[in-house]
This record gives structure tokens, C-alpha cells and sequence, in this order.
């Protein structure tokens, strides 16, 4: 865990241009969006959490929704992979937590983020580029005012 903690935190520091340009496409973009990479987890969560974050979600839905990455892409559902890393000399347990979505490892990377910016808002505009306008676009596009309350 601690070498995926240095690589999400990697990715959040000298990865933050290309964040900002995801974020930012998510926020303008005409339609349907969908962002992946190759595993489905890992800057792939690093992306998803901080859109959940800019626009509200509260850190425990966010990172609930990064743990139901374990549903369909856990090591139990990619048994080929784990056999492929310890081929390659990797214990079946490091492998294993590899390939897992691990909640406080998330909660950690967020947690730096805020310590580092005060808030994913400011990280998104003080280390990735964003203005307040990419920001409103991206809440805009995401977040539905609620309705009214019936009964």
C-alpha cells in the first residue's frame, strides 16, 4: 500500500496538469462523458474521487463509491493478473492488494490534498489550473438542484 499511496500521490502532484485538462473536459463537455484507464482503479479513482469532491459529495460517498470498485475488479475477479505479478517475482498478497481498491489508502491521498490546498476546489485551481468558471461549469453539469418536497 504504501508504494500505490506514493503513486496516487504521484499522480496528484506531477500528474495535476493532466487532472486539471480531465476535469475540465468533464466539465464542458457537450454529452455523455467516460473516463478509464487500464485497471479501472487507480487514476481512474484518483479522477473520479476528485470530481466527486469539487462538487460536494461528502469524503465517505466518495470513497464508499471507490470501494464498490472491488465488486467487478478486484483481485478475486482478475485471478490472470495476480498469477501474472507473481510470475514477475511479487508476493500473491502484495499482488492481490495491488489490484484492490483500499478505502484508507484513498482517504489518505485526499487527506494530502487537502492538508497540501485546504480543499480539492483550491488543489483543482491553486495545482491544476482551473478557474472558478471551470468549477461552476463542472458543479452545473453534475449536481441537480433538488426538487421540491412533496407531501
Amino acid at each position: 500500500e504504501r508504494w500505490l499511496l506514493d503513486d496516487y500521490l504521484g499522480m496528484l502532484t506531477t500528474g495535476a496538469g493532466q487532472v486539471g485538462a480531465i476535469v475540465r473536459r468533464i466539465a464542458h463537455a457537450g454529452g455523455p462523458v467516460l473516463f478509464h484507464c487500464t485497471g479501472g482503479k487507480d487514476r481512474t479513482g484518483i479522477v473520479a474521487a476528485i470530481v466527486l469532491s469539487a462538487v460536494g459529495v461528502e469524503r465517505e460517498v466518495v470513497l464508499d463509491d471507490f470501494e464498490l470498485t472491488n465488486r467487478r475488479r478486484g483481485p478475486e475477479h482478475l485471478p490472470d493478473v495476480v498469477a501474472a505479478f507473481v510470475e514477475h517475482g511479487i508476493g500473491r498478497e502484495a499482488a492481490a492488494a495491488l489490484l484492490r481498491a483500499s478505502r484508507p489508502l484513498m482517504a489518505t491521498a485526499l487527506e494530502v490534498v487537502d492538508e497540501q490546498h485546504g480543499s480539492i476546489g483550491r488543489y483543482l485551481t491553486e495545482a491544476c489550473g482551473l478557474d472558478d468558471a471551470d468549477l461552476a461549469a463542472l458543479t452545473s453539469r453534475l449536481v441537480e438542484a433538488p426538487g421540491p418536497v412533496i407531501g
